[in-house]
């Protein structure tokens, strides 16, 4: 099968969009019978079998919206149609008009729909236009969870049978380790001397974690464990390195930028808890890459955190400060529980795969395939 996918994201992202991408590309590659087509705006680093796999670089001069217009609208779609391909994949909440043969699009969550003001209004704009046009012009949707496709025929009135739920995994790396080892890892690496609470994820406000710090500063009087907090600046981040400031933290919250997986896979295992309460997510990556690890996990119970983790992690209510200390506190102090999450976790990562992720997109490109003609 001839496939075309877009892998910008491999180039202006660190998030979970670039581990969907480089895992999906990796594992489509693998499979007997796939040509990959990579199509991309600068270098994009991808290891390659070059029999399996062409990256097809549509160069522009520098990142910038109206150059990435450009290369959308003008350049893509008839280098797309250039290599007769079987199906598109858009792997960022867009495809593009004329591409010569059906075409499938991820929409990774609806959070600049959902979330007013704790998203840039301008990226909200951005995204809500890319969706609008992509409901329009592909085939199928490919969300992570059913909270996505709910949220998509809410807001935006697509048609069930147009949305196809592909779930995402942990990297293999991701895998618990003896703890000392991992202890020693942090220690050398980051300089984490003390037991620690550990966050991973983008700074931005709806990680919520400002109210994060706040449910610290309820109980690190009365704890030995420091907070950790790591995960690439986004925006409106000044907000939680003030909270710090107001809530007196500065001796015991470490913020340690972005880290690569091998160390997060050590941080996942040494912390004593991993805590996510983000406000809104599509799937919740960084909490299936805790639980793989062995951690011990606090999440929000809302959005696709609850469906796909509510029985394998401490839940709280992502609103509240003393909710979220309270789980901290449980998780922490409680033998059973630690037991009890540590043992469902494991089982529930062991469900997820990036094997299964690419057979299951497979699936969707052989219906597009079979339900739209290919343009000769």
């Amino acid at each position: 099968m001839r496939i075309g996918i877009d892998i910008r994201p491999l180039i202006f992202t660190r998030a979970g969009i670039h581990t969907y991408v480089r895992q999906l590309v990796e594992h489509l590659s693998a499979v007997p019978g796939n040509q990959l087509f990579l199509f991309t705006s600068a270098a994009s680093g991808v290891a390659r079998d070059a029999r399996t796999v062409k990256e097809v670089n549509l160069r522009l001069p520098q990142v910038h919206p109206w150059c990435e217009r450009f290369w959308q609208s003008i350049l893509l779609p008839p280098a797309a149609r250039r290599e007769r391909l079987a199906v598109f994949h858009g792997t960022r909440f867009w495809v593009p008009h004329g591409a010569g043969c059906p075409s499938v699009v991820t929409v990774h969550d609806l959070a600049f729909k959902k979330l007013s003001g704790l998203v840039e209004k301008k990226t909200a704009v951005f995204f809500d236009r890319l969706v609008r046009q992509s409901l329009r012009r592909a085939d199928r949707v490919i969300v992570p969870s059913e909270t996505s496709k709910a949220d998509l025929i809410q807001l935006y009135a697509a048609r069930p049978q147009q949305i196809e739920v592909v779930y995402e995994a942990a990297e293999k790396l991701f895998a618990p380790r003896e703890k000392k080892t991992a202890q020693e890892e942090c220690r050398r690496r980051f300089g984490i001397t003390r037991p620690f609470f550990l966050f991973a994820g983008t700074l931005e406000p709806r990680k919520n974690l400002v109210r994060l710090l706040e449910a610290y500063g309820l109980i690190h009087d009365h704890s030995e464990t420091d907070l950790v907090i790591a995960g690439g600046k986004g925006w409106q981040y000044q907000d939680m390195f003030a909270a710090v400031r107001r809530l007196g933290l500065e001796s015991r919250v470490r913020f340690i930028g972005y880290v690569q997986p091998q160390e997060l896979c050590a941080l996942y295992n040494a912390c004593e808890v991993f805590v996510f309460p983000s406000i809104y997510e599509g799937f919740g990556l960084p909490v299936l890459e805790a639980i793989a690890c062995g951690a011990v996990a606090v999440t929000a119970a809302n959005s696709a955190l609850r469906e796909l983790f509510g029985e394998c992690t401490c839940q709280v209510d992502a609103g509240s400060a003393e909710s979220i200390a309270d789980g901290l506190r449980r998780a922490a102090a409680d033998t059973g529980l630690r037991r009890a999450l540590r043992e469902k976790g494991l089982r529930r990562a062991g469900e997820f795969s990036w094997e299964k992720t690419a057979a299951r997109t497979l699936e969707v490109y052989r219906q597009v395939i079979g339900d739209v003609p290919i343009l000769p």
